[in-house]
């Protein structure tokens, strides 16, 4: 197992293992991991996971958001993503290929969050 990061739901795993009272050979072996990581991951504690807080790429839709969009939205709200993506297409924004899949994703998030 030498040189595998360990994930978080196997550190979840471990500590509740050892909160019912298991050995730490027990619950490493429940979590797939080694005794002696076990062993460190007790010594070192428990961190939670880093939530990512920037972005990775700039928005597509922040040219269009504000302006086209969110009005739409505001006077039906029950619009599909493919309906503003029909739109998208029918006012010919210019989208290169390779963002198609951010502004599709985008899109659909937003919508899921509205």
């Amino acid at each position: 197992m030498s040189g595998k990061r360990i994930t978080q739901l196997q550190r979840e795993l471990y500590m509740k293992s050892r909160q019912q009272g298991l050995t730490q050979e027990t619950s490493a072996a429940k979590a797939d991991i080694s005794e002696r990581t076990g062993r460190r991951l007790e010594k070192e504690g428990f961190p939670k996971p880093i939530k990512r807080h920037w972005n990775t790429r700039k928005d597509p839709l922040v040219d269009i958001w504000d302006s086209e969009l969110l009005p739409m939205l505001e006077l039906e709200s029950t619009l599909t993503g493919l309906t503003l993506w029909e739109y998208f297409t029918r006012k010919n924004f210019f989208i290169a290929d390779s963002k198609i899949k951010a502004v599709s994703f985008t899109l659909f998030s937003i919508l899921g969050n509205l």
